[in-house]
């Protein structure tokens, strides 16, 4: 198993691809201990794999596209050093031994406001495309010359429920 995902350079990581991997091994344990006596490689392994699914929350966070410098920023601030995923001699195996598993409620909930931020940031620009479009008409207020009422409200109504 370690093989497999210790020298992977952090960069090139499939999140979902090694998810399935880990559930793949996770099933293999599962069925080794139900079926065969216990003894130091079975411990061994399932001890492999209880860590690395463990940290798996951590790289799905790790390798979400809505991470901005200023996410990767607070991650590196809440890691310490030593979190260079740009470096090409970082892997998989660096990741767990940097024992990230600790902050894995902090890493997580950065990544998730990373998602929602750019969630609202793609709705806002969808507002505002939608306002650049709409036409103000208007009528002079009574007689005054700078005073004015806007007229044709339903459409504003309507656009107004649309953006909520």
């Amino acid at each position: 198993m370690s093989t497999e995902w210790s020298g992977t350079q952090f960069n090139s990581v499939d999140a979902t691809e090694i998810a399935k991997m880990c559930e793949k091994y996770q099933k293999i344990v599962t069925r080794i201990g139900k079926t065969l006596p216990e003894n130091d490689i079975q411990k061994e392994l399932e001890e492999r794999v209880h860590t690395f699914s463990g940290a798996m929350p951590i790289v799905t966070s790790l390798r979400n596209q809505n991470l901005t410098e200023a996410h990767w920023e607070e991650i590196r601030l809440t890691v310490g050093p030593g979190l260079e995923i740009n470096a090409e001699e970082f892997t998989l195996l660096s990741l767990l031994e940097l024992d990230v598993v600790q902050y894995q409620e902090e890493l997580v909930g950065i990544s998730v406001r990373a998602t929602g931020e750019f969630k609202l940031k793609a709705q806002l620009n969808d507002l505002q495309e939608i306002w650049k479009n709409v036409n103000f008409v208007v009528k002079p207020y009574k007689d005054k010359q700078d005073a004015y009422v806007l007229t044709e409200i339903d459409v504003i109504y309507q656009f107004l429920d649309e953006g909520q």
